[in-house]
């Protein structure tokens, strides 16, 4: 018995016409502009003309995300609240120029090019899977590029790592008026046992903890009412500074300590994103046991 082909073939056409709408995706991401390998979109309009003098500099309020928006670096809490950029400064910087003070933009970069850019560096293992990094922007103003000013032009490592430096010591001074820093960078403020005994490099040692930020914001604590416990031969339990730490301690002993980035989460932050690049970290601990 012959069959009409004529349903099947629509039937046919009408899948794969499906399937290749499904396939495709929109070219820009919803409300968003494209320019070279970014998208950028304005958030918000200031009461200035647009366009800004391209031999100037802008002063920016800067937010970094993922795009899960975990912030992992803003100027608010790591760059005295605002840095300064060029016309040449980034690739993208020449669309932030278009803008005028009051303008709040927000770019999607690849990783890799941000990182390389912006940071100076690799692109940390936390975002390697992200398609874009989440920079948000708002132009606080312009100024003369050879006038003087507190605000750092760009954000190099060394750069990075001197701002670290200063705030850890405006902490210190502040929170931890007891304490000294140790060799390794690290500032502790102990509050010592009468006896008891020291933590050595083959000890267990259980340990109940807080961690913080350094504006205060809870990071990480020991779970309930469990301690620690920590085999101190072994690598990789817990973060450098605190093992470095509790070579200074012995059973009973309670202390305030304060750890450069180097000997906590580095250059790249946790693997989650929930620690930034380049964060010091302020822990209070107490040596509840030494085995």
């Amino acid at each position: 018995m012959k069959t009409d082909s004529k349903p099947l073939r629509f039937l046919v056409f009408a899948l794969c016409s499906l399937l290749g709408s499904c396939r495709q995706s929109p070219s820009n991401p919803e409300g968003f502009s494209k320019e070279g390998n970014y998208y950028f979109k304005l958030l918000e309009i200031g009461d200035s003309e647009k366009g800004t003098d391209t031999t100037l500099e802008i002063k920016l309020d800067v937010v970094c995300r993922t795009l899960h928006d975990s912030v992992f670096w803003d100027t608010k809490h790591k760059w005295n609240g605002s840095f300064l950029i060029s016309y040449q400064s980034f690739s993208f910087s020449p669309r932030i120029f278009k803008y005028a003070k009051g303008d709040s933009l927000l770019f999607l970069l690849p990783p890799k090019i941000f990182f390389r850019e912006f940071f100076k560096c690799p692109t940390p293992y936390f975002i390697k899977n992200d398609s874009s990094v989440k920079f948000s922007i708002r132009i606080l103003g312009v100024q003369n590029r050879y006038a003087n000013s507190s605000a750092p032009s760009l954000v190099t490592q060394d750069s990075l790592l001197k701002s670290e430096k200063n705030g850890i010591v405006r902490f210190a001074q502040q929170k931890l008026p007891g304490s000294h820093p140790l060799s390794s960078g690290i500032y502790i403020e102990i509050k010592s046992s009468i006896s008891g005994d020291s933590v050595r490099t083959n000890s267990k040692v259980s340990i109940a903890y807080k961690g913080y930020f350094l504006d205060g914001q809870l990071m990480d604590q020991s779970p309930g009412d469990a301690p620690l416990e920590i085999s101190m031969g072994q690598e990789k339990q817990v973060l450098d500074g605190l093992r470095i730490v509790l070579l200074h301690l012995k059973n009973g002993d309670k202390a305030k300590i304060i750890l450069p980035s180097r000997l906590a989460y580095g250059s790249s932050g946790s693997s989650n994103g929930s620690i930034p690049p380049f964060t010091p970290l302020f822990y209070e601990l107490k040596v509840i046991n030494v085995k």
